[in-house]
């Protein structure tokens, strides 16, 4: 098994996600980690859900490629930049054509007690600090159980915003797609006014932080 890094930003010089890009990618071969990199503006990844492969679930070559990568890492880690408080559209496409139905999670029938309490259900569901809770009683197979990650983003802004805009990034990549599938615990790095040439320092330690955590 190894670690699998899925990089989304159009540039690789010069910016400050080619600079945590670079870190991971040091510190994971400093430590002898085997590890696999999806550069998916490199690859020409096209984040459109084609029609066909929608009705069909014929998943292309590449998006075949990804699964695989998936399917032989225990660790992932994602790199992006935020942008209007969520992912580059290429890295939303790739959930949307990657983490399919019956690779990444399978739907289960809703017990009966559930159907009859919904409403009260989904109060509960709305309180945030329940979410690990009912998280493990959603109807799901959780297809990439075992797996964990690590998500480093890059802000221009500041955290205010990113409260104020409820931590959009960190509850629709974290929560709704690697915790539904599985994926936990998931890590994160925020690095906020990301705005300057160089990496603080203390951004690079948090990363490396992190990834210690990831991979003990």
């Amino acid at each position: 098994m190894t670690t699998l890094v899925v990089y989304a930003h159009p540039e690789r010089n010069a910016c400050h996600n080619a600079l945590v890009l670079d870190e991971v990618l040091a510190w994971l071969k400093s430590k002898g980690i085997r590890h696999s990199l999806i550069d998916l503006y490199r690859d020409g990844f096209d984040p459109s859900l084609p029609s066909a492969e929608y009705k069909n679930r014929k998943h292309a070559r590449l998006v075949k490629k990804y699964q695989k990568m998936i399917s032989g890492s225990e660790k992932l880690v994602f790199i992006h930049p935020v942008w209007w408080y969520s992912q580059p559209a290429i890295l939303k496409g790739f959930f949307d054509r990657v983490f399919t139905a019956g690779f990444a999670f399978s739907f289960r029938k809703m017990p009966g007690w559930m159907k009859l309490s919904a409403e009260l259900f989904k109060h509960f569901m709305s309180l945030g600090f329940l979410y690990p809770v009912f998280a493990r009683m959603l109807p799901v197979k959780k297809r990439l159980a075992g797996r964990k990650a690590l998500v480093i983003n890059s802000f221009g802004g500041n955290e205010a915003g990113d409260i104020l805009f409820g931590r959009t990034p960190e509850n629709s990549c974290d929560r709704a797609v690697l915790n539904f599938c599985g994926v936990s615990p998931v890590l994160r790095v925020n690095w906020y006014n990301a705005r300057k040439p160089g990496m603080p320092k203390e951004i690079r330690k948090r990363i490396r932080e992190k990834l210690e955590r990831l991979h003990q």
